[in-house]
């Protein structure tokens, strides 16, 4: 018998069936609003208010942004307590940590702290403060890093590639909320209008943040929130 050949067609039928579109655009429809009105108010008012700041902790968006984060870690802790399969209670805690970070200033408090260290707090003021906050990042990826590893462990290799798509859009949060940040003032400081370097780069953060947010939301409701099938894999070749 011939054997069936998956090509770019096929991935990409495969790769679009691993979305929820209607959550997708409907999360995404909200955050453009909340880009809009931060983009808007910036144009026409002297400062933008606190709550329409997408770049401001406790604004309107990012709020929107914890509920959605909160949402994928039910999800996924809802799909571990159905399946057991450990790797999805990992992405729970880790969802649940991002939450929690974010909306605790967790690593900017811990990287103030370290950057008061007797070695830190010699280096340039920029510099020690994304030093001490990288030391931060280090302190939540130890203890992220128990939980990996007992997913790992305690889950058949044959699953892994159920959370290869959800590990990808964690990692692009990630780039955007960390990657990105870091960027800012080095980039800025280059330039004589550092302020409009700052707000492009709030909206390039900010907005990639959102993107990666909807993207993880509609990926854990269609292939986490109900009962799974085989569709969840990625496409294999078969007999035919």
């Amino acid at each position: 018998m011939a054997e069936r050949k998956y090509g770019l067609t096929e991935f990409r039928g495969w790769l679009t069936g691993q979305f929820n579109w209607f959550v997708l655009l409907l999360v995404l429809a909200v955050e453009a609003v909340f880009v809009t009105l931060h983009v808007v108010t910036g144009a026409l008012m002297p400062k933008i208010p606190h709550l329409l700041n997408i770049s401001q902790d406790g604004s309107a968006s990012e709020w929107f942004g914890y509920a959605v984060m909160a949402a994928s870690a039910v999800i996924m802790f809802r799909a571990y307590r159905r399946e057991r399969v450990a790797l999805y209670l990992t992405f729970a805690v880790v969802l649940v940590t991002m939450v929690l970070d974010d909306s605790l200033t967790i690593h900017e408090s811990l990287g103030r702290y370290f950057s008061e260290w007797d070695y830190l707090d010699r280096l340039p003021g920029p510099l020690a403060k994304d030093s001490g906050e990288l030391v931060a990042w280090g302190a939540i990826a130890l203890f992220l890093a128990p939980w990996g590893i007992y997913g790992l462990v305690k889950t058949p290799p044959r699953q892994w590639p159920s959370i290869f798509i959800l590990t990808g859009l964690v990692g692009l949060l990630g780039f955007f909320a960390v990657g990105i940040d870091f960027l800012h003032e080095p980039i800025c400081a280059a330039f004589d209008h550092a302020g409009y370097c700052f707000q492009i780069f709030d909206l390039v953060e900010d907005g990639g943040e959102m993107l990666a947010q909807a993207l993880i939301l509609a990926h854990v409701f269609e292939r986490f929130a109900a009962t799974p099938d085989t569709d969840a894999r990625a496409p294999v070749a078969d007999a035919g």
